[in-house]
């Protein structure tokens, strides 16, 4: 079951508290299974999630001010 953008928001709650603010994003990950992934600013890899859609993932950094160039950056400092 999908989440919808207010309740993916309120689990986005719980990064924010331990993470900071902008220091995590949300991206859709298409490996063997697709699914939503977590990406956390100078953490190793991908934290697995709930499932949402592209939608929702697109609205959820939207709310917490991540943009395109936040999410990739983000996204490379995982690597």
């Amino acid at each position: 079951m999908e989440l919808t953008k207010e309740e993916m928001i309120e689990v986005c709650k719980v990064y924010e508290n331990r993470f900071g603010e902008n220091n995590w994003c949300l991206t859709k990950h298409s490996g063997i299974s697709p699914s939503t992934k977590m990406i956390v600013r100078n953490r190793s890899g991908f934290t697995p999630t709930l499932d949402v859609s592209d939608e929702t993932v697109e609205a959820v950094n939207s709310h917490y001010g991540i943009d395109v160039a936040e999410h990739d950056a983000i996204l490379f400092s995982t690597m």
